[in-house]
């Protein structure tokens, strides 16, 4: 993070990293059309900021608990911002730079994608086998056939 970087304080943890999660979930799945009204562009976004998990469906909020939970977020946040205590009272405050933001979504893309690909190892939708020329898994869907 850059020395020259404007920070920013972090009033709820919980409440801004339910935003970032919530922010990647609706971009990812391709479902930012859908909470956008029509008035308000007359493009369509590459990127949704206005992002409230109380927009989601009851679905939609039960995948995204499944896909990044709040738990595994928080973490993320923490691991960039910093911790600051208030040495009389004891409050805690976390304070982030503008890069950090950023570098944080990408963190939060990253799991997102990390724990789909693992539950649809799980399920029995792709294969997977560690490819010891590249250095790092490698993914392939499997033939199903029908009876």
């Amino acid at each position: 993070m850059s020395k020259d970087s404007e920070w920013l304080e972090i009033d709820d943890l919980d409440k801004f990293t339910n935003y970032l999660r919530t922010m990647v979930y609706i971009n990812f799945n391709g479902s930012v059309l859908k909470h956008i009204d029509e008035e308000d562009t007359e493009e369509e976004p590459d990127f949704l900021l206005d992002c409230d998990i109380s927009d989601l469906t009851d679905e939609e909020k039960e995948e995204l608990n499944n896909l990044l939970d709040l738990s595994e977020c928080v973490t993320i946040v923490k691991d960039t911002a910093k911790r600051l205590r208030h040495k009389k009272t004891k409050e805690k405050v976390y304070l982030i730079s503008i890069d950090g933001v950023g570098h944080i979504i990408e963190n939060i893309q990253r799991r997102f994608i990390s724990n789909m690909i693992s539950i649809l190892v799980k399920k029995g939708y792709l294969d997977s086998a560690f490819d010891e020329d590249r250095n790092d898994f490698i993914f392939w869907t499997k033939n199903f056939k029908e009876d």
